[in-house]
């Protein structure tokens, strides 16, 4: 909402001060005439100039009328395009072949379900020009995939003499959430599309007109009880997810305020493969903004949607979508929820070159690889695999890195994870992103990249081919165990120990880093678990699950009496009152039920449930 300025305030005084100017000069003048003795002209002048106003205004109204300078029902259009013209203005909207929009005339407050209907004005010699206006959301400025939520088309008739009438009906979906929507406006003859011009000549963006507000309803039982819950203030009632589009997936959501929420929440999206790895995502305001959270109503059902653009070379096969909520100020997570997702076609092939032919149905296009990787890193190889024909077989694709002294490490890999070569069809494109995973005897140097496909069985199929070449950096390593506030000792099956820890707690945070300890070479990734718990009933109200330093130093690279350091921090805005304790301890994440190694305190003693409780409480107040 726009107030009063300074800015307008000093221009309202100064159009004060101009009329108060006007008056002084008039007063002047009649003076003037008294003393030069034409009294009695002037009652005739200034009928003269009434007359001449008088008449202005007429013409001008007619030319308004009848000429389009104005709409019938309005002023000129309300446009804008956020490229050549970046603010809302009042003027005629032209198109190229002298097509001019010259007025339109609509309700600017609707509701769900019922019908925007445009009545516009129009001026031109073509006659038969197609006009389509468009209803479409504030997030298509934002959005990876914008959408027309409805759109018609009308033809240009010669309905009078001066300007062309055209009236559309755009009915308003049910399944919006309430904001600020735009109405856009084309037009194309019959060799195609009208470039939108303006008054030098410049070809406009597209052209919106004056936004409409769309709302309905207030509270609204739900017809379902909820899919999930995002804190005490929002349900999850229904989640789908489709495409619409080859390379779109649009998520349909409907969200059920259980209470006013004072905060504007925030949304992000993640599509992730069988393998985690990410192909797309978004993070944003609920209802992108255009309806924030803060002005839902008690009791109100928020239809909601997102729509997230597809990479060219998308596999084909089963996705997940993670759906999380979490608060714009804190980032504390209020909770998620996974969607799954399907994608069912290729790529089309489009004429790819193959740059390797590896069998007569299959071959390889472009393989992206990083320049250099440090030691213990597991980097992504990305392959174009290209298809003349549908594969017979499921293959997958031996990498190996080939050393300067003929050592080779080698992994057998999917060609894309989570989709199978027998479901793709003949002349596709698909992108495989796959990751080298941690190998110790990957040692720093300079390696060259070759593939092999393999069968079921990993006997080679075809040639092994030469696809680029990575360096591999090595990695410091320290021995010194650092001084620490407080030593533990304690050790975790046979390899690993907790040396000691260091905690750091301001008011909204608590940091705590782990001095851990290589009593040998663990040979395999572990993981390790920090809990926060509460000490009346051993409930873990937060918990940090991963690998060292952020996932980038797995245990399988550490080599005896190697000393790792590792901080993890907790966000400690949510937490109730009370007295809260540590936990720590590893587990092999390769096994089904995810066992934790045994842990032993400093004497030797076995630790109940395989975790050490770090002598250190947290007091909430």
């Amino acid at each position: 909402r726009l107030g009063r300025t300074p800015l307008r305030a000093a221009a309202e005084a100064l159009s004060a001060l101009a009329w108060l100017g006007w008056l002084a000069g008039v007063v002047v003048v009649a003076r003037r005439a008294r003393s030069y003795g034409i009294r009695r002209y002037w009652p005739w002048a200034a009928g003269v100039v009434l007359a001449v106003v008088v008449a202005g205004g007429l013409l001008d109204g007619y030319a308004r009328r009848y000429l389009g300078d104005y709409a019938i029902a309005g002023p000129r259009p309300l446009s804008i395009d956020f490229a050549q013209l970046a603010y809302y203005h009042h003027d005629t909207v032209s198109f190229s072949g002298d097509v001019l929009l010259v007025g339109q005339n609509y309700e600017d407050h609707l509701a769900r379900n019922s019908s925007l209907v445009i009545t516009s004005y129009w001026q031109g010699p073509a006659v038969g020009t197609q006009i389509t206006f468009s209803l479409v959301p504030g997030s298509n400025l934002l959005s990876q995939a914008p959408v027309s939520l409805v759109s018609a088309t009308g033809t240009l008739t010669d309905s009078t003499q001066f300007a062309k009438q055209l009236i559309i009906n755009l009915p308003i979906p049910t399944d919006i959430p309430p904001g600020v929507y735009f109405v856009t406006v084309q037009a194309a003859g019959p060799d195609g599309p009208l470039a939108a011009l303006t008054r030098e000549g410049r070809q406009r963006g597209l052209v919106y007109l004056a936004p409409v507000w769309v709302d309905d309803g207030g509270p609204v039982a739900p017809s379902t009880p909820p899919l999930a819950s995002f804190g005490p203030a929002i349900d999850l009632l229904t989640a789908e997810a489709t495409m619409p589009e080859t390379n779109v997936v649009q998520l349909n959501l409907a969200w059920h305020a259980l209470t006013t929420i004072p905060a504007n929440q925030q949304i992000a999206l993640r599509l992730r493969d069988a393998a985690g790895t990410l192909w797309a995502g978004q993070d944003m305001q609920l209802a992108y903004g255009m309806y924030p959270t803060s002005l839902w109503r008690k009791g109100e059902v928020v239809p909601d949607f997102y729509r997230l653009a597809l990479p060219e070379g998308m596999p084909p096969g089963g996705y997940t979508l993670d759906v999380n909520l979490y608060d714009s100020v804190t980032l504390a997570s209020l909770g998620d929820y996974v969607v799954p997702v399907t994608v069912g076609t290729a790529t089309p092939r489009a004429g790819r070159a193959a740059t390797q032919t590896l069998t007569p149905a299959l071959a390889l296009g472009a393989v992206t690889l990083p320049e250099a990787f440090d030691h213990g890193a597991a980097p992504e190889f990305s392959a174009e695999w290209l298809t003349s024909a549908a594969p017979a077989e499921d293959y997958r694709a031996r990498w190996t890195l080939l050393g300067a002294d003929g050592a080779r490490v080698s992994q057998v890999l999917d060609l894309a994870p989570g989709s199978p070569a027998t479901t793709w069809a003949a002349e596709a494109f698909v992108l495989g992103r796959v990751r080298f995973g941690t190998n110790a005897a990957l040692q720093p140097g300079a390696y060259t990249v070759l593939v092999q496909l393999v069968d079921a069985a990993e006997q080679p199929v075809g040639a092994e081919v030469t696809v680029g070449h990575v360096t591999v950096r090595g990695r410091a390593r320290s021995f010194d165990v650092p001084p620490l506030q407080t030593t533990v000792g304690a050790t975790f099956g046979d390899a690993l120990t907790l040396y000691g820890y260091d905690v750091e707690r301001t008011a909204d945070t608590l940091r705590l880093t782990l001095a851990w300890g290589a009593l040998a070479a663990p040979g395999q990734d572990y993981k390790f678990f920090v809990h926060l718990f509460n000490t009346d009933d051993s409930f873990v109200l937060l918990q940090k699950d991963g690998m060292p330093r952020a996932d980038s130093y797995p245990t399988a690279l550490w080599v005896a009496g190697e000393v790792v350091t590792d901080t993890v921090s907790f966000e400690l805005a949510g937490v109730p009152p009370g007295i809260f304790a540590l936990a720590v301890g590893w587990y092999d994440p390769t096994q089904p039920d995810l066992p934790r190694l045994p842990a032993f305190d400093a004497q030797g003693q076995p630790l109940p449930d395989d975790r050490l409780v770090l002598p250190y409480s947290l007091e909430m107040r």
